[in-house]
């Protein structure tokens, strides 16, 4: 619902707010999907210890 809020308000009647839109949501789950992934080595270097 938050994507669709988002791409109603940049509207301008090009395909431009949607691609932003999934480019936004794309940088995003990259992010959490590494971010996630520091967390697990260093919780996984913290168990060896």
């Amino acid at each position: 619902a938050g994507a669709a809020s988002l791409v109603g308000a940049l509207h301008d009647g090009t395909a431009m707010p949607m691609a932003m839109v999934i480019t936004l949501c794309g940088v995003l789950a990259v992010t959490i999907a590494m971010t996630t992934q520091r967390l697990q080595r260093a919780r996984a270097l913290q168990a060896q210890a």
